[in-house]
């Protein structure tokens, strides 16, 4: 697993099930452990897992957003595991794009086909 992030001062740690990206504010006073950013792996996998359904139907995020229902800021962040979803919302996404909130979850990394 790649511990690199876009983003400055971030580490890559185990949280639980998942891997989280932890982005400590460095105008914090050293020792000052508040979190500013976190994007676990099951965000980023979600998000892929959107794009990828979106590409293989040949959406723009805009169309798809519209497709799906949401406003196209809001996927955006959703595809970029930028944006946190309710269990009720992938359900009634999972649905919406006729497939399983498993399908949506998955990490097909881990998981053999």
């Amino acid at each position: 697993m790649s511990s690199s992030c876009p983003r400055p001062h971030c580490r890559l740690i185990r949280t639980g099930l998942s891997w989280t990206y932890r982005t400590v504010d460095p105008s914090l006073p050293a020792g000052d452990c508040r979190f500013v950013y976190e994007k676990t792996r099951l965000n980023r996998t979600f998000g892929k897992n959107l794009r990828e359904h979106r590409e293989s139907l040949g959406y723009s995020q805009e169309g798809y957003a519209l497709f799906i229902d949401l406003d196209r800021a809001h996927y955006a962040r959703l595809e970029r595991a930028d944006k946190n979803i309710s269990l009720s919302k992938i359900s009634a996404l999972s649905e919406r794009l006729g497939v399983s909130p498993y399908w949506l979850l998955r990490d097909r990394d881990d998981v053999p086909e």
